[in-house]
């Protein structure tokens, strides 16, 4: 099929089976609820403690640095298992025609670690690449202003009459702005600053690159986990040669789904004012809707397309009888 039969395939799965919603409703707005009522039983009282001591500071800073490491554990502990959880409801669905709830629960428990152990795994990768962009910009754009301690413009401040052809868009005579003549050198003095930003942006987009990569490429390593009962390393692998076999479509799968995004926030951009109390149902109010919406359905539809390539339309028969034979034993 291509990619628009997926997309009619997912639509008729999704029409029949309204319990996919299910998992993108609880992230949008059971699990910021969830985690709000901890943060609060976490903070308050570290600022009781704090509030009823000389000198509060190690308490707020020690208590809170503390109190947010668990809210991010619990955060993504949290969202793993709801992943997890929906991807056995989506696989389920294409390739039975039905779910329930029952094959969330079995989901949630059987691909949690692996989900768990490869977000983490993709997660450092991610860091790491920020981590060198951030280490980056920080060594090549501060060495460019250690000059401007020594700068006259920043000892003696601006002139009165501050007179800059930047400011008339005359940019012929800009090394008579004033700001420039400021620096020790003028126009000469502000070119390492220049060269630094310039280099930093070149490095940015580097960096953003290969992150964009990475994440192409392993877009569909969930899917292959859960589809083909992988380990970590072997899903990854297996989304990368899957993206390597299939590129066009997985291009065109992302594209609509910018498509979707950008057509959702122009369809219902944010906005405020009228009604009961200044709150008023403004196309803005609908935007988490469509949004869920949009999940649930690209979700589904990324494995649409995983499960159509590769072949696995139907559940393996040991993976059923594994799975009833679990769930009698756990009743």
């Amino acid at each position: 099929m291509d990619i628009f039969e997926l997309i009619g395939k997912s639509y008729n799965v999704l029409k029949k089976n309204l319990i996919l919603f299910l998992p993108s409703l609880v992230l949008t707005y059971l699990a910021p609820v969830a985690l709000a009522i901890v943060a609060l039983y976490l903070f308050v009282p570290v600022l009781v403690v704090a509030g009823n001591l000389s000198d509060p500071m190690l308490v707020l800073m020690g208590g809170g640095f503390i109190d947010v490491v668990i809210l991010l554990v619990l955060a993504v502990i949290l969202f793993v298992a709801i992943v997890a959880g929906m991807s056995n409801l989506s696989k389920t669905a294409l390739q039975t025609g039905q779910t329930s709830f029952k094959d969330f629960k079995i989901g949630a428990k059987r691909y949690f670690g692996r989900i768990l152990g490869g977000t983490i795994l993709l997660g450092i990768l991610y860091l790491i690449i920020f981590s060198i962009g951030l280490g980056s910009a920080i060594t090549l754009i501060a060495p460019a202003f250690t000059g401007l301690q020594s700068s006259e413009m920043f000892q003696e401040g601006f002139p009165e009459n501050f007179d800059c052809p930047f400011l008339s868009g005359d940019f012929a005579d800009a090394a008579d702005c004033p700001f420039i003549q400021g620096f020790p050198g003028g126009m000469a003095s502000i070119q390492p600053i220049i060269g630094a930003f310039a280099n930093v942006s070149g490095i940015a987009l580097i960096l953003v690159t290969i992150a964009a990569l990475i994440f192409i490429f392993t877009i569909f390593w969930v899917p292959a986990a859960v589809v083909d009962d992988l380990g970590i390393f072997k899903a990854i692998g297996k989304s990368v040669s899957f993206v390597r076999e299939n590129f066009y479509t997985t291009i065109g799968f992302l594209g609509l789904f910018i498509i979707a995004e950008l057509f959702t926030s122009t369809l219902f951009p944010p906005s405020i004012g009228g009604g009961l109390g200044g709150i008023s149902m403004t196309p803005g109010a609908l935007a988490p809707l469509f949004q869920l919406i949009i999940t649930t359905f690209f979700a589904l539809l990324l494995f649409a397309i995983y499960i159509d390539r590769t072949g696995k339309t139907e559940p393996p028969s040991e993976s059923i009888s594994n799975s009833e034979s679990k769930d009698e034993a756990e009743k």
